[in-house]
This record gives C-alpha cells, structure tokens and sequence, in this order.
C-alpha cells in the first residue's frame, strides 16, 4: 500500500483501488475509508460510489464481495451502474430468482453468494447471472453454459 502511494501520490483512483483491494480481503470497514477519502476527492466518481453502495448493503463479509473481477484489480474497473432498473416483482426478477436458485443447486454459487447477486440485480437492473460475473463469482462462460441448460431443463418440464 505504501508503495502505491509513493509512487502515485494521494489520488482518487489510489484510493478507489485501496478499497478494492480491502473488499477483496474482506476488510469492510477498511474498504468503506477509503472509498469515503476517494469520494471526497472525487465526488462524481460512478465507480467509486457503487463500490462504496455495495460495502454498504452488506451485512457479512462475504455478502459484498468475496472475489471482485481479475480486470478489476489490474485496471481499476469497477460495478458500473446502468441507468434502468427492474421493477420489484417483475417477470425479470422471478427469473432470476429461479435462475439464481438453478445455480445454487448445481454448486455453481453459494447460497450467500446468491443474496449478493439478487442484491446486485435488484439495485443495478442486471441479470443475475451478469451480476454474479461483476461480483466475480463465476465467469461469462460458465452462466452461459448454466443459462443454456437451465432454459433447456425448464422447456422440458
């Protein structure tokens, strides 16, 4: 951590990057400081401020985040926040819920992991299976894979 401050100096983007890196370790309390100090520099930073929604709407540890993406932490990509949301009790929901409950049951996500993902699909209005590739918990080709046999297991029920 030192080193990255001396050799970047006390920027927004450092200290964004800090707080990854203390979600990444399940450092919660960490995380939000220096999302805080990075949003005081920075208050219109997106990246910055869904990070810091995202601690936030965390109870556990391991509901935020338990393995933020790999870009994340080389480039310093963070949750982007689409403008659309899905409506509570919409047919996007319910489907991601069964959705959501098809990778529970195939080991695929843990049953925290899945709060976490129906958290981050109701908050952002991403699918379930986008918002658990954005948390880092699978990767787009295994919800592909996982998308392909669930649509092909509910059309044969």
């Amino acid at each position: 951590m030192s080193r990255l401050l001396r050799c970047h100096g006390e920027t927004a983007e450092v200290f964004r990057l800090l707080g990854e890196l203390a979600i990444r370790r399940s450092k919660l309390d960490a995380a939000e400081t220096f999302l805080k100090h990075a949003l005081r520099m920075a208050p219109d930073d997106r990246k910055t401020r869904a990070l810091l929604e995202l601690v936030h709407s965390s109870n556990q540890p391991t509901v935020a985040v338990e393995k933020l993406p790999a870009a994340t932490a080389t480039v310093g990509c963070a949750l982007p926040l689409p403008p659309r949301r899905a409506a509570a009790g919409s047919n996007s929901e319910r489907s991601g819920s069964l959705f959501g409950l098809y990778l529970v049951d195939i080991g695929a996500l843990t049953p925290v992991q899945l709060r976490a993902a129906l958290d981050y699909h109701r908050r952002v209005g991403v699918r379930v299976g986008a918002a658990a590739v954005a948390l880092g918990y699978l990767s787009a080709p295994t919800v592909e894979g996982a998308a392909r046999a669930f649509h092909g297991h509910r059309q044969s029920a």
